[in-house]
């Protein structure tokens, strides 16, 4: 039985892609005694079946989407995580850790990575990754490891990296399923920005998380210059300072009409920037916006994601900010710019819920779905 377990799974890996491997193992399992694993299976692979790209929100903060997954992990979860080594494992987090049916992301250390991979390959699909503690000798040594081929989802912690090493790895490495990529940046200057832009492997990358240090104007106009830019359907930027200009100067780029998630957060995003994203003709396809900051929420950028013509098709909106009252959350869910809004979140307030239920039962009387 353990050596049908193995062929399985060597099948499901060489063709990772493709759901059908996966449910001729859950039948298989279905027919030794493994029910739950194999209804785990067949759940997960439908739910990924109906997504068509994953996303920060989608994929990687995805959790069990229906109270059957978030039972059978409860149950299960634990027994089936420990198919994977722990070094892979123990800094992964735990929300969206399962992906049709099997462990699919770990976190692990560039060297762990370089020692382990190929075993770990032999024991759970894994299809995102995210490498930390890098420097330029183990990210010259993994740029040749065939395993990228298989990943979704890559995140690089790549402070201790210079530029010519980022180039040298985005140049070659194996990266044409990637969809989603996270990047950590230094604290200033632009060349480890450019050495991603500049690669040409990146062509399916979909959503881009970028973190670390001062996003300026210089690093937004870089970006949008990109071919990776009019590609983008979500973009994440998470700084420690996010400057007024670099968001304006983001706002004029036709390059990212696109998106259809946006989130930026800061210590100090500026209210200028956010009330120029409120007036940009080339965000009219965004169906999630978060914004935060460590600052109060201004009434002038109330005024603009309330009255803005460009921001109708919002189902999701997260305004992270201080000082938010209950009279300003019912304003923008109250707001006719705002029509399609399903969720809201204002500094994790419970308001928001019953605000948005009361609003959609009027909704509902005056006949707007």
């Amino acid at each position: 039985m353990a050596d049908m377990r193995k062929a399985f799974l060597a099948d499901i890996i060489e063709n990772i892609d493709d759901d059908a491997p996966r449910l001729v193992f859950a039948d298989w399992l279905d027919d030794n005694g493994d029910p739950a694993r194999a209804e785990f299976i067949r759940l997960q692979c439908k739910e990924a079946a109906a997504e068509c790209w994953p996303t920060p929100w989608l994929a990687g903060e995805r959790g069990a989407s229906t109270p059957r997954e978030a039972a059978l992990i409860a149950e299960h979860g634990a027994e089936w995580m420990k198919e994977a080594p722990k070094w892979a494992t123990e800094r992964t987090p735990k929300r969206g850790i399962f992906q049709r049916g099997f462990v699919a992301r770990v976190s692990s250390t560039g060297r762990n990575w370089q020692k382990g991979v190929a075993a770990l390959y032999r024991r759970v699909p894994i299809e995102g990754l995210q490498l930390r503690a890098l420097n330029d000798a183990l990210l010259t040594a993994l740029s040749a490891r065939p395993e990228f081929g298989y990943l979704r989802l890559l995140g690089l912690w790549t402070r201790g990296c210079t530029p010519a090493a980022l180039a040298q790895f985005f140049g070659s490495a194996d990266l044409h399923r990637v969809v989603t990529l996270e990047y950590t940046l230094p604290s200033r200057g632009i060349e480890q920005l450019n050495a991603l832009l500049a690669s040409d492997r990146l062509g399916g990358v979909r959503s881009l998380v970028l973190s670390g240090g001062l996003f300026g104007v210089e690093r937004f106009t870089s970006l949008a210059a990109s071919g990776l830019a009019p590609r983008l359907r979500s973009l994440a930027i998470d700084a420690t300072r996010l400057s007024g200009a670099a968001a304006m100067a983001f706002s004029r780029s036709r390059n990212f009409s696109e998106l259809e998630e946006l989130s930026m957060q800061a210590r100090n995003l500026e209210d200028e920037g956010v009330i120029a994203l409120a007036g940009s003709p080339y965000l009219g396809k965004l169906r999630r916006l978060h914004l935060g900051s460590s600052t109060f929420l201004d009434e002038r950028v109330v005024q603009a994601l309330t009255t803005s013509p460009y921001l109708t098709r919002l189902t999701d909106l997260h305004l992270d900010y201080l000082g938010a009252r209950p009279e300003t959350i019912g304003r923008i869910a109250e707001s006719e710019s705002m029509i399609h809004l399903r969720r809201l979140r204002v500094n994790k307030d419970a308001k928001c819920h019953r605000i948005l239920k009361r609003l959609a039962e009027r909704r509902r009387e005056r006949g707007i779905e």
